[in-house]
């Protein structure tokens, strides 16, 4: 019986070995948490301090309004016009009274009338009474409707105002809404009108929706902060 001339070699058992990438590998994964630990807490404390909710909700309103088209008038005073509604024309009377006229493909109509009244300032009280609203010598807005509607006080950029909103039922003619706003700005008294058969209402429905985007869009006048523009009197208006 012959022997190999090289003595055998020991094979070494595998399983240390193994046991140390596995114990390796376990620690390595435990300091890599750790690490992503450290830092979602550091981050956590060292974050920018909250930004107050006025100036949140004032980025807000400032996008929103970028976002909507505003529409300017000479006399310094913008806003949204209510939705489909499109400048028809602008007259001047004699004693310098100013009318905005806009059209819709419905048939409704909006108007904006700017009256020099000397006699206004930032403490007159806008009209209780739908009659006082009324506007001489401008078409849209000298009629009368031989009732009472309670107007709602509003603020519109901080200029008193009375809004009344009401609809009529005209037999065999429809529904016929209305809103109307009277803003009182120094040395002058806006007034804005919207009114048609908005929807194609019958007369003989029993329940009937006002057109809210009317109401939001007279909210919207403002005065236009990129004009500086003298009121009745000659003064810078405030």
């Amino acid at each position: 019986m012959q022997t190999s001339k090289f003595p055998r070699t020991p094979i070494r058992d595998s399983s240390i070995s193994n046991n140390t990438i596995i114990f390796t590998a376990l620690a390595c994964l435990l300091v890599l948490i750790l690490v992503i630990a450290t830092v979602l807490i550091v981050g956590v404390l060292v974050k920018a301090p909250p930004v107050p909710t006025d100036q949140v909700v004032e980025s807000v309103q400032e996008t929103a309004e970028a976002l909507v088209e505003r529409t300017h008038f000479q006399e310094g005073y913008t806003m949204v016009l209510p939705t489909g509604f499109r400048q028809q024309s602008r007259d001047v009377s004699e004693n310098g009274q100013i009318v905005y006229r806009f059209g819709s493909d419905d048939g409704c109509k909006f108007t904006f009338a700017i009256i020099p009244d000397e006699s206004i300032d930032r403490f007159t009280i806008p009209p209780n009474d739908f009659s006082q609203t009324l506007v001489k010598g401008v078409r849209e807005l000298d009629q009368d409707i031989g009732g009472e509607v309670d107007p709602v006080r509003v603020w519109v950029d901080g200029m008193t105002a009375s809004l009344f909103r009401f609809y009529e039922k005209e037999t065999f003619r429809g529904v016929n809404f209305t809103y109307c706003m009277v803003a009182m700005d120094r040395g002058r008294k806006l007034v804005l009108k919207v009114a048609g058969k908005y929807g194609r209402y019958s007369e003989r429905e029993e329940f009937i929706e006002m057109p809210e985007h009317w109401y939001d869009a007279l909210l919207t006048l403002s005065r236009d902060r990129n004009q500086e523009v003298p009121n009745a009197t000659g003064e810078p208006r405030q």
